[in-house]
């Protein structure tokens, strides 16, 4: 019995032990909470960044789809441009047949302040066929500024663009490290053991660029494209004289010269 009495007292003892250093702590994380936060609330009015609408050409997209999106955003239905004041300031579309020409309001996003411009989408199939400025043209933004994949994405949505011409593009018209992959980086890159025997070209960029620091991704591209040419050519390249054979596993040479 007098171990039992023992037992409990111990126990209680110890629980309020435990009650005490849970409360000394919960009183020490509110106090750090309240010293780190502060004077830190967000500033009204907040802005808000909503779920931004991408368009681009082969994208999988109904015309009527897209004018209910255009309807929940407030643009309103035309049946003809409107004047140029009201035209300048967008927030309107107007629908012709399988074309869609679209007023688009000034906003400010993530990467900066976009201006009012005015587009023109060609529907064909279910799906955004075409995408210009309501001259036909296409009118591109500052590629500088974007992510690599999205603008990737954004060129080979266009008419007969590829992922090697959107990769010249954006490295050398546009100053962003994304490293083309034609003939002669592919075949090099392989045979270097650089990437795996199988890997195809979109593979092969990738596993590059994750390995390349971004300052040197032209350098490398120049380099392998002149090595490709003049040494590692496709049938009996000159191994004989190649600057880095003995670092070379010569990955599916079949008679070197």
């Amino acid at each position: 019995m007098w171990q039992r009495k023992k037992i409990l007292r111990t126990a209680g003892i110890a629980f309020l032990v435990l009650l005490a250093g849970a409360g000394a702590f919960t009183l020490y994380l509110d106090h750090r909470v309240r010293t780190e936060f502060e004077g830190r609330r967000f500033a009204l009015p907040a802005r808000i960044y909503a779920r931004p609408l991408e368009l681009h050409a082969g994208q999988r997209l109904a015309l009527p789809d897209l004018e209910d999106e255009l309807r929940e955003l407030g643009y309103k239905a035309l049946i003809e441009k409107p004047d140029p004041a009201r035209e300048a300031e967008g927030g309107w579309y107007v629908r012709s047949g399988e074309r869609l020409d679209v007023g688009l309001r000034a906003f400010v996003f993530w990467d900066g302040p976009q201006p009012a411009r005015q587009v023109r989408l060609a529907f064909d199939g279910g799906a955004v066929s075409a995408l210009t400025d309501t001259e036909g043209r296409v009118a591109l933004p500052n590629l500088r500024r974007m992510r690599r994949t999205r603008a990737l994405k954004l060129l080979t949505g266009l008419p007969g663009v590829g992922r090697k011409t959107a990769s010249c593009v954006l490295l050398f018209g546009a100053h962003v490290a994304a490293i083309p992959v034609d003939t002669h980086v592919h075949r090099v890159s392989r045979r270097l053991g650089l990437v795996p025997d199988k890997a195809d070209a979109v593979t092969t960029q990738e596993l590059l660029q994750a390995e390349i620091a971004p300052p040197d991704v032209y350098d490398l591209h120049m380099l392998l494209i002149r090595h490709g040419r003049e040494v590692c050519i496709a049938r009996r390249p000159f191994c004989s004289r190649c600057p880095v054979s003995a670092l070379c596993p010569r990955v599916g040479v079949v008679g070197a010269r």
